[in-house]
């Protein structure tokens, strides 16, 4: 859906699999899918990317400021959308039984609530251009300083 907006799509995954299925699933001039490290991808181009979109990552990275600190001189602006902790259903539930509220699950390592994903984008340099929070989703647009 992207790609109908965008000059260049590049989706990167080191999940040999995931490229595979979007290969099959996904076709257009425009658009192009690596199998790999998204560092070592951007380190070796020399193409500035205008967005980078990090459509529930945040949650599964050990060291998520530590990737937007990485990450953010190679685009100008970046797209965030997390869980929201404070409007998902799970933890509703979690509260009224007074379980932990942290994933069970091994692939969310970060639970963000409103505050917590704030505090992390501005600890990024990142400003904030545009926020929404719908259906259990925090969404952010952000812009990426010049002098980063």
């Amino acid at each position: 859906m992207i790609a109908s907006y965008s000059k260049n799509v590049v989706g990167i995954d080191h999940n040999k699999a995931h490229i595979m299925k979007a290969l099959q699933n996904i076709k257009g001039e425009n658009i192009q899918f690596i199998h790999g490290e998204a560092m070592a991808y951007l380190n070796q181009n020399t193409q500035q990317f205008d967005v980078l979109i990090l459509s529930h990552i945040l949650e599964h990275l050990d060291a998520p400021l530590l990737f937007l600190e990485n990450f953010k001189k190679f685009f100008h602006f970046i797209y965030i959308e997390v869980p929201d902790f404070e409007r998902t259903h799970l933890n509703l539930y979690r509260k009224i039984l007074n379980s932990d509220l942290i994933y069970s699950d091994n692939d969310h390592i970060w639970e963000f609530d409103r505050i917590g994903i704030k505090n992390l984008i501005q600890e990024s340099n990142l400003e904030i251009m545009d926020e929404e929070f719908r259906f259990g989703v925090q969404k952010f647009w952000c812009k990426v300083s010049i002098n980063q």
